[in-house]
């Protein structure tokens, strides 16, 4: 199991034998800090189970919904997306992503910035450099991403020296 310097868990149900699997985790989300950015995953198909709370959960350009506990949606590859906790409850969530890709490994990276503090700009740069096939932000627009983060990644190792010294 992950945790986050929030309080939120990550447990990885199913890691596939190969990337061509699909990687099962369930979550727990707290509300407070609204909703991840918007993202896609542009090779990976995302199903989401609602176990207990509600996921307000925004798709593409459509309005969003809320899903409570027993509802399931999916998300196609491609689509952008955001969910967070609905109201005041935390939410437990399964989610299946097909195929995996390096997706255990994007959630362990993430998840290991965030365990003891909110993660660095240049940190999550960095780690989603290296993850492009797997989840791209909705903005700044795809071509401007790679660019943008590798300045990021190098300005946060820098100011990592300087902290150093």
């Amino acid at each position: 199991m992950l945790g986050n310097h929030r309080g939120e868990q990550l447990t990885f149900r199913r890691i596939p034998a190969s990337p061509a699997g699909p990687l099962e985790v369930r979550a727990l989300y707290i509300p407070g800090d609204g909703p991840p950015p918007r993202h896609s995953h542009p090779n990976q198909d995302v199903s989401f189970d609602v176990i207990e709370g509600a996921l307000r959960v925004w798709v593409a350009d459509d309005e969003p919904f809320v899903a409570a506990a027993g509802d399931r949606f999916e998300i196609p590859a491609g689509t952008v997306y955001a969910v967070a906790p609905e109201g005041d409850e935390p939410c437990r969530f399964d989610r299946r992503i097909d195929p995996a890709l390096r997706s255990e490994l994007l959630f362990r990276r993430l998840w290991r910035l965030n365990a003891d503090r909110p993660a660095r700009i240049g940190e999550v740069a960095r780690v989603l450099l290296r993850h492009r096939r797997e989840y791209r932000l909705e903005r700044p627009p795809g071509w401007m991403q790679r660019p943008l983060f590798a300045a990021l990644a190098a300005i946060d190792v820098v100011q990592g020296w300087l902290r150093r010294s």
